[in-house]
């Protein structure tokens, strides 16, 4: 695994927030892109592919903190040093 300095905009909200990922090593095309996680949860489904340096996707239901995973079609797997904050409703 590698990491990634990506940037997450924002850098929290609560379940449904989409966010922009930007960073090198997002694949070529939205087909490279075969695994997407935020905070430990796949949003593969909610992927958003803009170009080689920025996507979007929508964080899932899980709270709490945690990083950016990515897995692309050549078997590269990245792990973002930057985090993001899901806020459960009360």
């Amino acid at each position: 695994m590698y990491t990634i300095s990506y940037s997450i905009v924002p850098k929290e909200g609560p379940p449904g927030t989409i966010v922009t990922i930007t960073g090198k090593g997002l694949g070529e095309t939205k087909e490279d892109v075969v695994g997407l996680e935020i905070n430990g949860e796949s949003v593969i489904g909610s992927l958003i592919w803009i170009s080689p340096t920025a996507i979007k996707a929508t964080v899932g239901k899980a709270g709490g903190k945690g990083s950016v995973r990515i897995w692309l079609r050549s078997g590269a797997v990245g792990q973002s040093h930057v985090t993001f904050t899901c806020i459960l409703p009360l």
